[in-house]
């Protein structure tokens, strides 16, 4: 599945000694059917999911936070379009 194949994709990344002191911020994101507060509830299960995959290899996030349907990177009037906004984003920063 390409969810696990990023998730793998990203320890590899993290193993380089150089890279471990990064920070890494998960952002779960959804389409926009339900409610806000289902979509806000959802997206951040997203996040939650991927955190615990990523710590399960030695990964730690240090945020993981859902935004609902905020931020639509494909038109939810669509199947394909709902699909790509059910997302979780990854952002790596340097270490403070």
């Amino acid at each position: 599945n390409k969810a696990l194949q990023d998730v793998k994709r990203l320890v590899r990344y993290f193993e380089k000694p150089d890279r471990q002191d990064l920070k890494v911020m998960l952002l779960g994101f959804a389409d926009n059917i339900g409610s806000e507060c289902i979509n806000l509830s959802v997206s951040q299960k997203r996040a939650d999911t991927v955190s615990r995959e990523l710590e399960s290899y030695g990964v730690k996030a240090a945020i993981a936070h859902g935004f609902g349907e905020l931020s639509p990177v494909a038109d939810n009037s669509t199947p394909d379009g709902r699909a790509q906004n059910r997302r979780v984003e990854v952002v790596v920063g340097a270490a403070n």
